[in-house]
């Protein structure tokens, strides 16, 4: 379901064993030191994947260290000896104990999350904290929630600055991060209606995507993504391409100009999505997929390493800057 690199040769996984139709399914945590030849299991903490951040479980890993690590979804556990240990966090400031984590990210020196859960209040809140400790600092940024069904968040983090996005069949809101603290951000492009997906390689240059489908009464053949780019660290965005809709479930940018998009195929890009190369194939969302989109995870380590997995549950290593994938065996289901 999810994985995290903090090196070359380090990393975890998120998922279970065999196939999982429900929520229900036991949450199995494997870590490698060899950069994916060889993984052992680390002891989960007692909770289950999550198939939406309102039903508890988990659905994202995150490590900043060797030892400082988050899994998060409708629950938010922290772990400070590398797995050994897990403690779950129940609330965070201004929330209830129905705590819902939509997004979790960091950068090696702090953990920045986005929730929901607040006392009457509707509404997204941040809160960060030292990767260290469980010091969580409430943030007087919040974001609109909206009136949509289906609302995501992304956090990006890069290079001391960051970017938060909340869609809602439109844009709805977003915060930036200035000098440790987030602060009103207007976002990538507000006029679209749909969702989207966003990424960075430098603090100045960040690309987002929007898929056009929500409310839209033309043909799905005729739907499209719009991608934009911002390099002056999103203060202002240009339109560089219009692709194929459902190109774009997921994004990552390991360069300024290079992108990789997960949707329908894994595709590369070195003009900013003008030109696309197919450099991988993806089979098809499966019925009772949690995540109902072609890719659950996609990001890079460094501008050549990257990873992605599918929604069939499937890893993908790249150590060519995204021209190339391979996947990853995990050997045999250890005993418990």
């Amino acid at each position: 379901m999810s994985v995290t690199f903090v090196s070359l040769q380090t990393a975890w996984v998120l998922g279970t064993w065999g196939t999982c139709p429900n929520a229900s399914c036991v949450a199995d945590l494997l870590q490698t030191r060899d950069g994916g030849q060889t993984w052992r299991s680390v002891p989960p903490p007692p909770t289950s994947l999550a198939s939406s951040v309102a039903s508890g479980g988990v659905a994202q890993v995150r490590f900043a260290n060797l030892n400082d690590g988050w899994l998060s979804g409708g629950d938010l556990w922290a772990t400070h000896d590398g797995g050994a240990h897990w403690t779950l966090i129940p609330s965070l400031p201004r929330s209830t104990t129905q705590l819902s984590v939509m997004a979790l990210a960091t950068d090696g020196r702090q953990v920045h999350v986005a929730y929901f859960g607040t006392n009457g209040d509707v509404t997204v809140r941040l809160a960060s904290s030292p990767v260290t400790s469980d010091r969580w600092t409430l943030s007087p940024i919040s974001l609109n929630l909206g009136a949509g069904p289906v609302p995501h968040t992304f956090i990006v983090l890069q290079d001391g600055t960051g970017w938060v996005a909340l869609w809602n069949r439109v844009f709805i809101d977003g915060a930036r991060l200035v000098d440790g603290s987030w602060t009103r951000w207007s976002g990538p492009c507000p006029r679209l209606a749909g969702w989207g997906v966003m990424a960075a390689s430098t603090a100045s240059d960040l690309v987002s995507a929007f898929d056009d489908s929500w409310g839209s009464s033309a043909n799905p053949a005729t739907l499209v993504d719009h991608l934009f780019a911002s390099h002056d660290g999103g203060t202002s965005f240009t339109q560089t391409a219009t692709v194929p809709s459902n190109s774009l479930d997921a994004i990552a940018s390991p360069t300024p100009g290079v992108i990789v998009a997960g949707g329908g195929g894994l595709r590369r890009s070195t003009d900013n999505g003008r030109t696309w190369t197919t450099v991988a194939t993806l089979p098809p969302v499966p019925d009772q997929a949690i995540f109902p989109t072609t890719v659950a995870d996609l990001g890079f380590t460094d501008p050549t390493h990257g990873v992605v997995v599918t929604a069939d549950g499937a890893l993908l290593l790249s150590h060519d800057g995204g021209r190339s994938w391979n996947p990853v065996t995990f050997g045999a289901q250890p005993s418990r």
